[in-house]
């Protein structure tokens, strides 16, 4: 558990700084990401040859997903130009990334975890309670990825949901 210790220790030390910073901003990002990997590591370490370490993995990205997507409507609703108190570069008013300066990046995870979304709605197998929760995790990280004004996000929403749908259908229509 050294690993843990030293993350441990990197992460207090950089929410620690936030008022000694320059800018408090990255060491709010720096402290959170590593409590992030932390709990991404303890997750690891706990179901350490258990057979649904995948599927705990996936549910946590999700949850990390549809927190940043929580974040970024809020954003929207109250207009703000700020990422956690530091004000955005100009450039970048009008969009919003949730904790990312640059919306794009946003984008880009939560496409990483669109598609994902989306084979579970449309499995056949799954409970209603659990599609209706997937289904609207689709829909608020669709609405995130289209406030991040994002070309390249609403492509790859575009592409992944088109491509999950096709194979999707395929393999109905192969199997009769």
């Amino acid at each position: 558990y050294i690993d843990i210790i030293i993350l441990t220790i990197l992460s207090l030390w950089s929410l620690l700084t936030v008022h000694s910073s320059t800018v408090g901003y990255y060491s709010i990002k720096t402290g959170v990401g590593y409590l992030i990997f932390i709990l991404a590591l303890l997750l690891v370490k706990k179901s350490h040859g258990v057979r649904n370490n995948s599927k705990y993995l996936i549910l946590f990205a999700l949850l990390c997903g549809v927190t940043l997507s929580l974040y970024a409507i809020h954003q929207r609703l109250t207009t703000s130009n700020s990422v956690l108190g530091v004000i955005k570069p100009d450039v970048y008013s009008g969009r919003y990334g949730g904790v990312f300066i640059n919306p794009n990046h946003l984008a880009s995870f939560l496409i990483c975890l669109h598609p994902i979304i989306l084979v579970q709605v449309l499995k056949r197998n799954i409970k209603i309670h659990l599609r209706l929760l997937m289904c609207f995790m689709y829909i608020l990280m669709g609405v995130a990825i289209i406030l991040t004004m994002s070309r390249g996000g609403w492509i790859g929403l575009l592409l992944g949901s088109l491509m999950v749908l096709s194979v999707r259908f395929v393999r109905n229509y192969r199997s009769g």
